[in-house]
């Protein structure tokens, strides 16, 4: 019975993968226009913070190319194609009669063509770096030889024609989960790091935090929490403060005149509150200061399994990882090379650890550098990802 419904899955794809070659095929009667290009970003509904830096770059540079963008928050399975066809049908149009298709994260369209697409397509991923394994990397065990034909059926981060990434440490991990030659993986750097050597935005994150929380006293420490999503299967699971006595947490931070700012991960849809006698010392972001504004006003920094580690590293302020399910998400996901050995902060594991670092974050603040990690994660620390990115394509576009 399971063979049957297994074949029946495959019976299913190959006539869905069959159908979007079809469309796609038809649209390469369309005139192909050398000066097109594209900016879609499946991360969210709005603005991409890695590639809005490169539009901006390339408007500035007043060149005569027809510059479409587009974003969505997509699905990252197959509903996605019946859920939002236009957009999928406009994909492949686009694919067909673009110089350039550039995206920040998954994208099924490009995965179902099965020759080589019209447009290069560039994967500027949006994280720098290179920490817990994602595309390829991530070991898929099946059980026998049609399982394997079926999943094979879509290889997901597949059909690209280059990569753009941080440094040269990072390229070779890239090559993998792309299943990318390693030569056409560059090390440009990330336009999203870009805005974190701004000195104007700076200053004006720290007014702006400063207004937001009014009770923001000079003597008071700002500590940053920024969590990622957790999967369960291929379903992502709601937020978890990971505090099993929330009161305990509050404690500490009054004691220790700390505000601590929690950013939910955009994949998280669902809202969540603090109980109102917690909300003096513990916040959450409500959408009004944005992912680098917090990162740049804060003092300190806190996350667990987020490629956001190496964009606060640039900044030169103390972070920790606190990962109380740190057993379950190596076994479940795992790491690039010896990255954990390497981190920009310490390994948090329990509750008490965790209020000891905090406890301890004035002496941490005196005495802490991550100049080594840097130097390994970005070949390239300037503010000028975008400009190098774009003076790429402007060379390749006259090829």
């Amino acid at each position: 019975m399971k063979n049957i419904k297994l074949i029946l899955k495959i019976c299913f794809k190959l006539l869905l993968k069959g159908s979007i070659n079809v469309i796609y095929f038809s649209f390469r009667i369309f005139p192909f226009n050398q000066k097109k290009i594209v900016f879609f970003s499946t991360r969210s509904s709005g603005n991409s913070e890695n590639l809005a830096p490169l539009i901006e770059e390339l408007k500035k540079r007043e060149l005569d190319w027809k510059v479409i963008e587009m974003s969505a928050q997509l699905e990252t399975n197959l509903s996605q194609l019946y859920k939002h066809p236009k957009i999928s049908i406009k994909i492949l149009y686009l694919l067909a009669t673009s110089r350039f298709f550039i995206i920040d994260d998954y994208c099924l369209p490009i995965y179902l063509i099965h020759k080589r697409i019209r447009a290069d397509v560039i994967q500027i991923w949006h994280a720098a770096g290179a920490f817990k394994k994602f595309g390829q990397s991530i070991p898929r065990e099946t059980k026998h030889s049609l399982q394997e034909f079926e999943r094979q059926l879509i290889p997901i981060h597949s059909g690209y024609s280059k990569a753009i990434v941080s440094s040269k440490s990072a390229a070779k991990y890239f090559s993998e989960a792309f299943n990318l030659k390693e030569e056409n993986v560059l090390p440009l750097g990330v336009p999203k790091t870009d805005c974190l050597f701004n000195e104007q935005l700076l200053e004006n994150s720290t007014s702006k935090l400063k207004h937001k929380y009014s009770d923001l006293k000079a003597d008071v420490k700002t500590v940053v929490y920024m969590p990622t999503f957790r999967e369960q299967g291929n379903k992502r699971v709601g937020f978890k403060l990971f505090f099993d006595d929330i009161s305990e947490l509050y404690a500490v931070l009054e004691a220790e005149k700390i505000m601590l700012i929690i950013q939910v991960h955009p994949y998280i849809k669902e809202r969540i509150s603090i109980p109102p006698a917690y909300e003096k010392w513990i916040k959450i972001n409500d959408g009004l200061m944005t992912t680098p504004e917090l990162l740049l006003a804060s003092n300190a920094f806190v996350t667990d399994y987020s490629s956001l580690l190496f964009d606060y590293s640039l900044l030169g302020k103390p972070m920790s990882l606190y990962m109380p399910d740190l057993a379950q998400f190596d076994k479940n996901r795992g790491f690039y090379g010896n990255i954990m050995n390497e981190l920009p902060g310490p390994i948090l594991e329990s509750e008490s650890q965790f209020f000891k670092w905090l406890t301890d974050l004035k002496s941490i603040q005196k005495d802490y550098s991550n100049d080594i990690f840097v130097k390994k994660w970005f070949d390239h620390h300037d503010g000028f990802a975008s400009k190098r990115i774009v003076d790429y394509l402007v060379v390749e576009q006259s090829k």
